[in-house]
């Protein structure tokens, strides 16, 4: 009498093994979630602003997967592969690109960024390193992105003022001969998407000067053309003062 009322009242209901497969896959895939995210390698496929989206996603695989242990999902053992495509797959489709990552260079990012993301933040007030009286600008290693962004969208505003920076040379085929970028590495979507980005300066003899060869450079902002013809615009051009070698700063940029 009593099992038939455990039975018709579904109390004492066996975990079957389907719901075991499901459990595992759950917390199987909560887990490799979990652990690309606190080791930083998630920026690999998308940018730090979902960092914690991908910690809640963690999170309720986790809770899912205790329910599943306990018995709240009915499943079927006809589910069973199903569920293996649906989990595993996933799965795999982090895990190889996360071992494939770890023999090759991810276009600079060893070597420049260091794997430390910094957010490029819109300012309402003045920037570090800001020094209106002598028309000096010193610009931080970590500023180096709002600095870009305030300088290149006020240029009339800080025409004339002398400006230290580091960055790495990075040139292409539509600047003239005489001018270079001094660079800092942006993630547009991920890792695997990093350009650099970063105000154009000028200097005659530059042939010395090595691609991807990290400088500190003291320059004289002003606004003039950018560009071979057929590619000239007008902007903003550093027109340096000197410029000397040195040490490469941890840390890529990317727009929150």
């Amino acid at each position: 009498m009593k099992k038939q009322k455990c039975v018709e009242h579904n109390a004492c209901k066996k975990i079957t093994l389907a719901q075991l497969v499901e459990a595992i896959l759950l917390l199987f895939f909560a887990v490799i979630i979990a652990e690309v995210t606190l080791s930083g390698r998630y920026t690999l496929f998308t940018t730090p602003r979902a960092y914690y989206y991908l910690l809640i996603t963690a999170i309720l695989l986790f809770i899912l997967s205790i329910c599943a242990a306990i018995g709240w999902f009915s499943v079927s053992s006809r589910d069973v592969w199903r569920m293996f495509v649906a989990f595993v797959v996933p799965a795999l489709l982090i895990i190889v690109p996360l071992r494939y990552a770890q023999n090759i260079s991810v276009d600079g990012f060893d070597q420049y960024a260091g794997g430390r993301a910094i957010a490029i933040r819109s300012q309402n007030y003045p920037l570090p390193g800001l020094y209106e009286k002598s028309h000096e600008i010193t610009v931080d290693d970590d500023d180096f992105g709002s600095w870009y962004d305030e300088i290149d969208h006020n240029a009339a505003k800080y025409d004339g003022y002398a400006i230290t920076l580091t960055g790495f040379v990075s040139r292409d085929s539509t600047l003239n001969a005489n001018q270079f970028r001094v660079s800092r590495q942006l993630m547009s979507c991920c890792i695997l998407d990093m350009s650099p980005f970063g105000l154009v300066a000028e200097k005659s003899n530059i042939g010395e000067i090595q691609d991807h060869e990290w400088v500190r450079v003291r320059a004289r902002v002003s606004r003039g053309n950018i560009g071979i013809p057929g590619y000239q615009h007008p902007g903003v051009v550093l027109h340096v003062i000197s410029m000397q070698t040195a040490q490469a700063p941890t840390g890529y940029f990317y727009r929150p």
